[in-house]
């Protein structure tokens, strides 16, 4: 059989071609393109532009909300990366409303949308409480019981990024200007000459200039960084997240226990009751949960003896806490290191 040569030449012919014909029909940014009600996301947006504004005209606020969705669906690790695959990928350039020659946004566009136009606005929180309320229209969500949990999320900062404070106030905890947790406030030191000496950093003496919300974080045998906690509540009919808040990496996970909860109702989930680690078992996590009208299966600590422990321990022993347990109603994160155990 003779062999079809292929010189080359042809990438360099001119053709009428259209994008949309080159995505595949079961293509998934297709599919969420049909899912999503963008005219909501301009709407949420349009308090951010002038029409017929100075200067070129900005950004359409729905391609900025694409770009993070890719981010996030395609698991990149950055918006350059996004920005450098879509130059390719006919995919995303559909999806974007890019025509093959277009230029694509700069990333810095969208930096200065996430960080500062976008910053203090709902316009991710209506996006997000639209698509819940079509999956709670679709029946993919229960409404009664809630799967809370929470990760740590790696902040974009380097651990160069750290300075001590070497300066001390007076008075201590007790000093007006100190934290709400009773420690002084974190401030600069001044630039010095010399070699700088070796000194363990923890988050009591040292802050990130590039990022001061982020929290050191590390276990026994692994390297230290710099992170950001993420807590997710889960309905468990479909795993279907209802709501989500992001908080410094410090304190105990039970304190957003309340916020979880609230956040759940005002998106229309019942949130009756609620199923933790017991990471999340506290005393006053249950006086919470109690205080919400919320039946918490949290499993105490092994050696908690006060009464809401005991309390919760029995509870985690009815046949309804076993039967929550055996058919798989775990947290996210259990279930998850469940099915790599079994893999």
């Amino acid at each position: 059989m003779a062999i079809a040569m292929r010189a080359g030449d042809e990438a360099f012919q001119v053709q009428m071609v259209c994008l949309d014909e080159l995505v595949p029909a079961d293509d998934d940014l297709r599919r969420i393109d049909l899912l999503v009600n963008w005219a909501a996301v301009r709407s949420a947006a349009a308090a951010f532009y002038v029409a017929g504004g100075p200067g070129r005209p900005a950004v359409d606020p729905v391609v900025l909300v694409k770009l993070a969705l890719v981010l996030a669906w395609r698991g990149a690790g950055s918006m350059r990366e996004v920005l450098r695959v879509a130059r390719t990928d006919l995919s995303v350039r559909r999806f974007l409303g890019f025509g093959l020659t277009e230029g694509l946004p700069h990333h810095s566009t969208f930096s200065h949308a996430q960080c500062r136009r976008f910053a203090d606005s709902s316009v991710f929180e209506q996006l997000f409480t639209g698509v819940l309320r079509q999956c709670t229209d679709a029946g993919l969500v229960g409404g009664q019981r809630l799967l809370v949990d929470a990760t740590h999320v790696e902040a974009d900062a380097a651990l160069k990024s750290l300075r001590a404070e070497l300066l001390g106030v007076e008075g201590g905890g007790e000093d007006p200007a100190a934290g709400g947790d009773g420690r002084p406030e974190l401030t600069v030191c001044e630039p010095r000459s010399g070699p700088t000496p070796k000194r363990d950093a923890s988050n009591a003496t040292a802050v990130s200039l590039s990022d001061p919300d982020s929290k050191l974080r590390h276990k026994p045998g692994q390297r230290k960084h710099l992170v950001h906690r993420a807590q997710v509540a889960v309905d468990p009919k479909n795993r279907v997240i209802v709501a989500v808040q992001a908080e410094p990496a410090t304190g105990s996970e039970h304190q957003l226990l309340p916020t979880l909860v609230g956040r759940a109702r005002f998106a229309g989930h019942a949130a009756r009751e609620v199923a933790a680690d017991s990471g999340y078992a506290s005393r006053d996590s249950y006086e919470q949960a109690a205080g919400l009208g919320v039946l918490a299966y949290i499993p105490p600590q092994p050696n908690a003896a006060y009464q809401d422990a005991l309390d919760a321990r029995a509870l985690m022993r009815t046949p309804a806490g076993v039967g929550r347990r055996s058919t798989g109603w775990s947290t996210p994160r259990a279930r998850s290191q469940s099915s790599n155990a079994t893999a």
